[in-house]
């Protein structure tokens, strides 16, 4: 079970995935990352969030739109999270 704390985005660049209905990204020879999200909102990112590579962080009800586009860029731009799916949370 892992957990970190993420607040900057890296430089670089990967090949992404995008997993939608019917289509499941382990069933592809791509790099992929499936981010998954607390319950979402609109408020201004802060930077700072907690990721987990099992479930949501615990006591982690939601986070802003602006902190997972930080993580969704993080994630492409280092070679953290390649077929994986974390989940997000303050």
């Amino acid at each position: 079970m892992t957990e970190s704390t993420l607040s900057s985005s890296a430089p670089g660049g990967r090949s992404t995935f995008a997993a939608g209905a019917g289509l499941h990204p382990g069933d592809s020879d791509l790099d992929w990352t499936l981010v998954r999200a607390t319950k979402l909102v609109n408020d201004p990112g802060t930077g700072e969030y907690r990721v987990r590579a099992d479930f949501p962080p615990p006591g982690g009800g939601k986070i802003a739109r602006a902190d997972v586009a930080h993580f969704i860029d993080t994630a492409l731009t280092s070679a953290s999270y390649i077929r994986e799916s974390p989940a997000l949370a303050y």
